[in-house]
């Protein structure tokens, strides 16, 4: 993982603890905060967090079949994920605008990876794990 690969706020493993990025420093560091403390680090000490079914579910999102939808928010946008057997597929649609759907190995989309998704489609959601 690289530094230009994370934004503010994304969370992260270290050590299979939780940490939020709160700073990226140009030299392949982060400040980070947990649970019961602050600090910094290597970016090559962390490691992301595997999406899993109970993290959708705890964070809002309804399951359809082999899917899982979150309700439409306040921009008008809605969001699938589906686990499929040789794919993960997360799709993006914005009424009256274009859709996105991206494609992932299974196990490869990560919990950094689906909030800036998430950002970038203007939905300001906090990933709960």
């Amino acid at each position: 993982m690289k530094t230009s690969e994370l934004m503010i706020g994304d969370l992260l493993y270290l050590n299979r603890r939780p940490v939020r990025v709160d700073a990226i420093g140009f030299n392949g560091s982060i400040s980070y905060s947990e649970k019961g403390g602050f600090g910094g680090i290597g970016v090559d000490k962390l490691s992301p967090i595997p999406i899993t079914e109970e993290i959708l579910v705890k964070n809002g999102f309804h399951t359809y079949g082999e899917s899982y939808f979150i309700p439409e928010d306040k921009c008008n946008t809605h969001v699938r994920i589906g686990f499929h057997y040789r794919e993960t597929v997360v799709d993006l649609h914005r009424h009256g605008a274009f859709s996105i759907q991206i494609s992932y190995k299974p196990g490869m989309l990560y919990v950094h990876t689906l909030q800036h998704l998430l950002r970038e489609r203007g939905i300001d959601k906090e990933i709960e794990l």
